[in-house]
């Protein structure tokens, strides 16, 4: 991870939760059989899916951007409007590791290069 990224104290209910954040870029883990996968995300905003191997393990990789939500499938605000708030750390990419239960997600500013967020995920390694 890039040396900037500090460890934020979060918690999950039924899951392990871990986050680390820098300007621009945050990295979020959550690990246990309750977690799931990407579907909320990938049928909530426009995305692309790949089956990949990451140091061997099967894992799908998601590719996504927040201010582009597929508004077929949900209403974004309370009020039932679908007008879109922008989001500044919009693109994210992310790794679900269904043999771990774990997933792996960099949400990022235009400004941080996908190669960078590409660089902290291939990186993964499970005991």
């Amino acid at each position: 991870m890039p040396p900037e990224m500090k460890q934020k104290k979060v918690s999950g209910i039924d899951t392990y939760v871990w986050q680390y954040d820098a300007p621009d870029i945050s990295l979020s883990i959550e690990a246990g059989d309750l977690g799931g996968d990407f579907s909320f995300e990938r049928d909530r905003y426009e995305s692309s899916v790949q089956h990949v191997l990451i140091n061997g393990l099967k894992a799908e990789r998601l590719v996504l951007d927040l201010n582009k939500p597929n508004l077929k499938n949900w209403s974004l605000n309370a009020d039932g409007s679908t007008k879109v708030l922008s989001a500044r750390e919009n693109l994210v990419v992310g790794l679900y590791f269904p043999d771990k239960g774990t997933k792996f997600w960099i949400t990022r500013t235009p400004e941080v290069p996908l190669s960078t967020a590409d660089s902290i995920l291939n990186s993964i390694r499970f005991n």
